[in-house]
């Protein structure tokens, strides 16, 4: 997903099967994506203290990822389409951090990760049930369907006198 060697205060990925992109944006980090190796998203200076993933359109149903070498605690806050929060605070360590966060029924917009002490790398983000939102046609409003209609009439009545 994560593998290009683009930086930038976002960056993007694909899904694994269904290629739909997903973005991470850091307001306060420049992010990177080493080339080599595993797929991961680092901060250039090397300590990632934000970053916030998302289907950009869309929505995703889970996501695990794996905030690696961290120090102190990390607030999550997971978002979902309806623009419900869930806020929790984990504990970041040296190694295995593996976070899952899924809400039964629900879709997330997208979810958060904000670090004071940082951590060096987002590792092994996996996210399930991504899709894009379907476009909808704009409704037309009351008053407009009202002119149509006053001029469809304006137009037969005109028609019928010709007619006569």
């Amino acid at each position: 997903m994560l593998n290009t060697g683009t930086t930038g205060s976002t960056v993007f990925g694909l899904t694994n099967q269904t290629n739909i992109l997903v973005q991470f944006t850091s307001p306060t980090d420049r992010l990177s994506e080493p080339s080599n190796g595993q797929a991961r998203i680092e901060a250039t200076d090397g300590t990632l203290n934000n970053i916030t993933i998302s289907v950009p359109g869309g929505s995703f149903e889970d996501i695990i990822f794996n905030p690696f070498f961290g120090a102190g605690n990390a607030t999550v806050t997971a978002t979902t389409i309806n623009n419900q929060s869930f806020t929790f605070t984990c504990a970041l360590g040296n190694g295995q951090n593996f976070l899952s966060i899924f809400d039964v029924g629900s879709a997330f917009s997208w979810v958060t990760i904000s670090a004071p002490g940082g951590f060096t790398d987002l590792r092994q983000v996996r996210i399930s049930g991504a899709q894009l939102t379907p476009q909808s046609s704009p409704i037309p409003e009351p008053a407009t369907l009202f002119l149509f209609g006053s001029g469809l009439v304006g137009l037969c009545s005109a028609l019928r006198r010709r007619r006569k």
